[in-house]
């Protein structure tokens, strides 16, 4: 009876944050009212996320690995700053650059579709949502048993819309103004990286000083408020873009 259900709980904690990461991809394809995005290029773009997360995860847990073996040779302070900086550094700063770097080459070098700032966050949101959905899956295979992996899965799979899509999001935002009205991009990723990185050490100090119903609490209180940001930022875009660009491709040729 036992391996039937650690069997029901690997194939359950393995697809949740699938099918958490396709409801995000539908949420934002239908909140895009002034043009629906091709299935099949959204499809593809969403493929593209999910081998970017598997690169970060091929670095990230080696990294995390080493770090673990270094801090026990370390003081209790030191330990702290060392987790802080693979977290908040290291971490942070290659993921986040390699989805700007993916974003920039499969989205705003070759896709025409790109016609607006919200289409760039779109896009960005896309990719987020991908790296997302192998980094939940990665940790909850990587938990000790499967019933923590199953919590873990369920923790990530809410925080997917809420971290990873804004991150990203933001990045391609930044792209698409560069690329319609010559703004500077480096903002952007300024803004993910320090997003990325509030959440980040949150997340550790939440983890090393709350347990029980107070961690949960303030975790899902500050996905609530990344949450808010993103709707009045995806609202935004959208009122920009009708603004701006209301006959979408044709107003940015003739910008």
């Amino acid at each position: 009876m036992s391996s039937v259900l650690d069997i029901f709980l690997a194939i359950f904690t393995i697809i949740m944050p699938l099918f958490g990461g396709a409801i995000t991809v539908i949420m934002f394809y239908y909140r895009d009212v002034m043009e629906k995005e091709p299935r099949r290029l959204v499809v593809n773009i969403f493929i593209w996320g999910l081998l970017t997360g598997l690169i970060i995860i091929a670095f990230t847990i080696p990294m995390f690995i080493l770090a673990n073996r270094a801090i026990k040779f370390l003081t209790e302070d030191w330990q702290i700053i060392l987790v802080m900086l693979a977290f908040a550094l290291v971490q942070v700063l290659a993921e986040e650059g390699l989805k700007g770097v993916v974003l920039w080459r499969k989205c705003f070098r070759v896709i025409k579709e790109v016609d607006g700032l919200f289409d760039g966050f779109f896009y960005g949101a896309i990719i987020g949502t991908g790296a997302g959905v192998v980094d939940a899956v990665a940790y909850s295979i990587l938990a000790t048993d499967w019933l923590s992996g199953l919590e873990i899965a369920i923790i990530r799979t809410i925080r997917i819309p809420g971290t990873h899509a804004l991150f990203t999001g933001i990045l391609g935002m930044y792209f698409a103004w560069h690329r319609y009205r010559n703004k500077k991009m480096y903002p952007g990723m300024i803004y993910a990286v320090l997003l990325h990185t509030i959440w980040n050490i949150t997340t550790y100090i939440i983890s090393f000083y709350l347990v029980g119903i107070l961690f949960y609490a303030t975790n899902f209180a500050l996905l609530g408020l990344y949450l808010i940001i993103m709707f009045i930022l995806s609202t935004s875009l959208i009122k920009y873009d009708r603004k701006n660009f209301p006959r979408g491709t044709e107003i940015l040729q003739e910008n």
